[in-house]
């Protein structure tokens, strides 16, 4: 253990484990709330939401085991709030497409895929979503687009944009 390099007991290494797990946990379950609160949920759904959170009686145990359970809950919980926020947005291939949402994308992936065995499934089958969800809504139309400039045909959410539909109209 670390704390056995650092001359501190092991019970005091243990602690610190705990602390990091509970502190991890909390940080994660702030940013779902806040996730809601920028969505525009109603505060009664946040309260509830908190309430959940602080009142069950089964997440502090499972926060305090010291399983390899506890760490995978995590970065499940964090990635499963990654792409709800990504999914709940209007210009939502716009938003993981840019280089600070891939990083996070990869960096979280990474932390799924070896934080267990079946985290490495669970990564594979969310990027198989990602892309279904993204081609039905035509952004890999648009994400060509942007790639092959001047094109004729500018693509958001499937539908042509108005300046072009009036391009292709044939006029009297």
């Amino acid at each position: 253990m670390v704390s056995s390099y650092v001359n501190l007991s092991d019970y005091f290494g243990l602690f610190m484990y705990t602390c990091f797990q509970s502190l991890a946990m909390a940080a994660v379950g702030a940013y779902f709330l806040y996730s809601l609160y920028k969505k525009g949920f109603s505060n009664a759904m946040i309260i509830l939401s908190l309430a959940y959170f602080g009142l069950f009686n089964i997440i502090p145990l499972y926060l305090v085991s010291l399983w390899k359970d506890t760490p995978f809950a995590i970065i499940v919980f964090l990635f499963s709030t990654f792409l709800f926020n990504i999914f709940w947005n209007k210009n939502s291939e716009k938003k993981l497409f840019d280089c600070y949402h891939i990083f996070i994308y990869c960096i979280l992936s990474y932390l799924l895929a070896f934080a267990r065995n079946n985290g490495f499934y669970v990564f594979v089958l969310f990027s198989v979503v990602l892309v279904i969800y993204f081609a039905h809504q035509g952004a890999a139309v648009g994400i060509l687009d942007q790639i092959r400039p001047g094109g004729t045909l500018h693509v958001q959410h499937g539908a042509e944009k108005e300046s072009d539909r009036d391009l292709h109209q044939v006029r009297p």
